[in-house]
């Protein structure tokens, strides 16, 4: 189990994390335990600002992504700025938390606005977002047209929405 419990000044926010390239291959790594109360995003892998045209994460395995926060939310992956192609295949993603009080927790979030992508065979498990606020845990979130989602494994996606003005009690 992650250290919920760390120091408030805890501010490991990302285990990898890419900006402003072309083409990118994320392959093979281990990411493990990354939980901060920085209130910012916590991700295991993000690729942010202008990635470019050719974009693979793949083969990956992220355990313990957790978010303790007063905003952004905890992800496996995070696909935010991709305006080309994209694939996310073959990752293993376990235990994605936010125990703050932001919301929208993901095990992939690839919401650019990409014009072709495909995410495929990965296994996402234990999604949980003990916020209240109003956005939900998600498996799998994407945007962009002709995207693709085949073969996927989620299960274990949990939200607390007692007091999220989206949802109606």
């Amino acid at each position: 189990t992650p250290p919920y419990t760390s120091p408030t000044s805890t501010v490991y926010t990302k285990g990898i994390y890419l900006a402003g390239t072309a083409a990118v291959t994320v392959t093979g790594n281990a990411i493990k335990n990354v939980m901060s109360y920085v209130a910012t995003t916590t991700s295991g892998i993000e690729l942010a600002a202008a990635i470019g045209t050719s974009v693979t994460i793949s083969s990956n395995t992220i355990n313990n992504m957790t978010s303790n926060g007063t905003s952004g939310a905890a992800k496996g992956i995070l696909v935010s700025s991709a305006t080309g192609t994209y694939t996310i295949s073959k990752n293993i993603i376990n235990n994605t938390q936010e125990m703050g009080t932001s919301s929208g927790t993901a095990g992939i979030d690839a919401t650019g606005t990409v014009t072709s992508a495909t995410i495929e065979l990965n296994r996402i498990t234990t999604v949980y977002n003990k916020s209240t606020g109003t956005w939900g845990a998600s498996g799998i979130i994407f945007g962009g047209t002709a995207v693709t989602v085949k073969n996927n494994t989620v299960s274990d996606v949990k939200m607390d929405m007692t007091g999220g003005a989206a949802f109606s009690t």
